[in-house]
């Protein structure tokens, strides 16, 4: 590069403790180097000069770059800014065209130290053109190469011809050229806005093994090239993918792919819900974790998974294939049995009526089995429907027996839900069925009457998990008690302000579920009894 040795005795910037890694930058007038010698010497990086405007390529730069990198020496192209006078907008054109043919030339990879602007003449811009005009080119490299260039300037050159604008370093680091055997240099524009120097341009003439005469002295602050580096954007090298079984309330995990690009690369998650052609997916609000507990809402829809890798250099994008159709794997809820309603039904015509509940592929159709249970004996289960969509089934039953129902639904998904628990009827006898003792007269509708106390109906051989009475309620009506094996279960008060039917149960105590079922009056006031069942339920 030209000589740019500030002459300024003005702070410092960087502590002097700083571990640096040295280098050089050379052009066209070093000829013949020999970059295995330049290695050998201790050199790690080289600024190598690849174009000055838009008509000029140093005839070097290939040859010197594809030696360097051979030989194991970190390379970085610059370009010697040489702008032209004008108007506002030939300012921009002219920086524009300048950044555009240096980054064709330079081509720089992303092992490469980030690209360069030589800033040292003006060619009779004022401050506010010269700003323009680098401004420009910064902005339309970094556009190229997504990477922050680098300014190489004199603290001197900066202060005088740009008004020792600290508004670039936003953009671009700074190289700068301070010729000292000082422990630090002079670092223009507010220490660069307070990110100081990264290279330093230390002197115009150094003797390195491999090249003849002088060459400039640089200086890197640091020893890792990864913070300058051009880099690479995250580039998928394989797809993001997808584990587990999509279903609702079933997990699908997400594996982020295989990815290249300048480490360290951060990623960030978000699912989709597409269509049930895997097409126009759309953002799961809050979903946006490696793994995703399908909903309700996913159903027949396909699912996958939106990767964002990041680096410093910005953020790329890829996605896995969709999942298939979101299954339905839920069984429907049970069966529940709305009729019959009474536990005690009245004849022995009855019906029964059932419905389950499945929001996703919907009930299906039912199975439906009834089984009988006497006060002696209990039958097995027996098919009454067996997959049919019905969901009411009409059932006979002679009294003083037990039909207890139990149902499974099966949803269009083909998922089966278990048995429902039972849900039991009987059928009374009528009263005059029963055996009884003096005292008791029967009526011709099945009931039968009492008008004094002790006085006994009673059933023998019996088998009951309840017992049911459908008592006459009066104003004058006694009581009667019920006992069952030898154990009292209750005493029935039939007295009430106003005449009505009523069906009073009773549990039956586990330790007494089979024997004999008697009724006996409490005393002399009128007891009307017109029907008495035993409900088993197994």
């Amino acid at each position: 590069m030209l000589g740019l040795a500030a002459l300024c005795a003005c702070a410092l910037a960087a502590p002097a403790q700083a571990a640096t890694t040295p280098g050089i930058d050379v052009s066209m007038w070093q000829a013949s180097i020999n970059w295995t010698k330049v290695r050998a010497d201790g050199i790690r990086f080289a600024f190598v000069k690849a174009t000055q405007n838009t008509a000029f390529t140093d005839p070097q730069y290939a040859t010197n770059v594809a030696a360097a990198r051979a030989a194991g020496v970190r390379v970085g192209a610059y370009d010697f800014a040489d702008p032209t006078d004008g108007t506002t907008t030939h300012i921009t054109n002219n920086a524009i065209a300048d950044a555009n043919h240096f980054v064709d030339v330079a081509q720089p990879q992303p092992v490469d130290l980030r690209p360069v602007l030589d800033v040292e003449q003006t060619n009779g811009l004022t401050v506010k053109e010269l700003t323009l005009w680098v401004r420009t080119w910064v902005s339309t490299v970094a556009g190229r190469v997504h990477a922050r260039p680098i300014i190489y300037t004199s603290p001197y050159f900066w202060q005088t011809r740009l008004g020792d604008t600290a508004a670039i370093s936003a953009d671009a680091d700074l190289w700068v050229a301070h010729w000292t055997t000082a422990a630090q240099p002079w670092v223009p524009a507010s220490d660069w806005g307070g990110l100081s120097w990264s290279f330093w341009q230390f002197s115009n003439c150094r003797h390195i093994a491999g090249i003849s005469g002088c060459v400039d002295g640089d200086r890197m602050l640091g020893t890792s090239f990864i913070p300058f580096l051009v880099g690479r954007l995250p580039e998928a090298a394989a797809a993001p993918s997808l584990t587990g079984i999509a279903a609702v309330d079933r997990t699908v995990s997400a594996a982020a792919g295989s990815w290249r690009g300048t480490r360290p690369i951060a990623f960030s998650y978000q699912w989709q819900r597409c269509d049930a052609a895997g097409a126009n997916c759309r953002p799961i609000t809050g979903a946006t974790s490696s793994s995703y507990r399908a909903a309700a809402a996913d159903y027949l829809h396909t699912l996958r998974i939106r990767v964002s890798a990041s680096n410093r250099l910005g953020a790329v994008h890829a996605q896995s294939a969709v999942t298939a159709q979101v299954a339905d794997l839920t069984a429907p809820g049970a069966t529940r049995f709305s009729k019959p309603r009474l536990h005690y039904q009245p004849s022995g015509s009855f019906t029964a009526a059932w419905q389950a509940n499945d929001p996703l592929s919907g009930v299906a159709s039912y199975d439906i089995q009834t089984r009988r249970l006497t006060a002696a004996s209990a039958g097995a289960w027996t098919d009454a429907l067996v997959a049919q969509p019905d969901t009411s089934l009409a059932l006979t039953a002679p009294a003083g027996t037990t039909t207890c129902l139990r149902g499974r639904a099966t949803d269009a998904a083909g998922n089966r839900a278990p048995w429902s628990a039972p849900s039991c009827s009987a059928v009374p006898w009528q009263a005059a069925a029963f055996g009884h003792s003096q005292g008791w007269t029967a009526a011709s509708d099945g009931s039968v009457r009492a008008r004094r106390g002790g006085a006994a109906l009673y059933r023998r051989g019996l088998t009951a998990d309840e017992v049911g009475v459908r008592v006459r309620m009066c104003q004058t009506c006694g009581a009667v008690a019920v006992s069952f094996g030898r154990q009292l279960l209750g005493t029935i008060h039939l007295h009430a302000a106003s005449a009505h039917d009523a069906t009073v149960r009773l549990a039956v105590p586990a330790s007494a579920r089979a024997g004999t079922l008697r009724l006996t009056t409490v005393d002399a006031r009128p007891v009307r009894i017109e029907a008495i069942g035993v409900l088993r339920y197994s």
